[in-house]
């Protein structure tokens, strides 16, 4: 039987068989804490012991299918992907196990601030998480290598679907009211994503199943060390680098926000790309900028349209952020200033 954890607003507790008829009903019903633009989560009871349930506008089988792969890695350099537990496609419900810990983000930024580690900043806990991290998806990635090659072709389409998202969010961003770029900024922005997009090193690049949104805000780490990796809904054929790129972004980003904090996480960016098996110079590729100027442009976008509805700690952090990206994208996109 399954059960909803009390304290939710409103609480809802709903019986189910394992096959978890029922349940999604009561669920998708109710007002559960934790929603999104796409998704609704809720902590639950199952067979004695704390799961996640969550349903979604889009199929979730994707997600299913994904952590049971990932479920064959284990704990990798302890790092390991959540537990799936049953999913129901009719319903398009998913139930995985409860993995304790703190957000990556919250690991990364409070171990590394002067307020909150005022003994000084745990580097080298940060840099080996990194490392391990990185480890993880490479083998994650290698488990898609031979369905991989097959749909190399695809390579194009790859580039097609980044392409078009930046500049979906560029679009948005600028649509916001709040976009912090002029004209000629946004058009040499897009002149930067066009030209990147045309580089021959794309055809160079492994195409995999890929997370999708491989980034600190998706990932736990427990007080034994241990990694858990969460929300695989993005998960698609993509280059095995959008995902290497988006974990460097995450902690360049927050490397970006003081001298402190630059000295104790720097490192950890050539230890991830080293341990991904990539060659340091990647980072200075067209494909990589391009990538940089997409989480960028996403970072800018949650500051301009969500960060006004949080509260003010939190707010200031997301602009703080959202700052770093900005600066050096209007850096890199002088060269495309007409």
């Amino acid at each position: 039987m399954a059960r909803l954890i009390p304290g939710f607003r409103p609480p809802v507790v709903a019986d189910a068989p394992i096959s978890l008829d029922g349940l999604a009903d009561a669920f998708n019903t109710s007002n559960q804490a934790s929603v999104n633009i796409r998704s609704r989560t809720a902590l639950a009871r199952f067979d004695d012991r704390n799961v996640h349930l969550k349903t979604s506008d889009i199929d979730l089988g994707v997600e299913a299918a994904a952590l049971r792969d990932g479920a064959t890695l284990g704990h990798h350099d302890d790092v390991r992907s959540v537990s799936l537990i049953a999913f129901d496609a009719v319903r398009n419900l998913l139930m995985t196990g409860h993995a304790d810990g703190e957000s990556l983000f919250n690991v990364l930024w409070n171990r590394t601030s002067i307020w909150t580690s005022p003994g000084g900043a745990d580097a080298a806990r940060c840099c080996d998480a990194a490392e391990r991290i990185a480890r993880w998806l490479r083998a994650f990635h290698a488990l898609s290598a031979e369905r991989g090659a097959a749909v190399a072709s695809r390579s194009e389409e790859c580039v097609r679907i980044i392409v078009e998202t930046a500049l979906g969010k560029l679009q948005s961003l600028e649509r916001s009211g709040h976009s912090p770029f002029g004209r000629h900024e946004l058009e040499a922005i897009r002149r930067l994503i066009v030209t990147a997009a045309s580089s021959p090193d794309w055809a160079l690049l492994p195409v995999r199943r890929i997370h999708g949104d491989f980034c600190h805000a998706n990932m736990l780490m427990g007080r034994d060390g241990v990694v858990s990796v969460l929300d695989f809904a993005d998960c698609r054929w993509g280059f095995a680098l959008e995902d290497f790129a988006r974990l460097w972004c995450s902690i360049w980003e927050i490397a970006g926000t003081g001298r402190r904090r630059h000295a104790s996480l720097t490192p950890a960016l050539g230890r991830l790309i080293a341990a991904g098996g990539l060659d340091p110079v990647i980072v200075d590729t067209p494909p990589f900028q391009l990538l940089r100027a997409w989480n960028a442009i996403t970072k800018m976008l949650e500051a301009a349209s969500v960060a006004r509805t949080l509260p003010r700690g939190t707010r200031v952090i997301v602009n703080r952020l959202a700052r770093v990206h900005h600066d050096w994208l209007v850096a890199t996109i002088g060269p495309f200033l007409v």
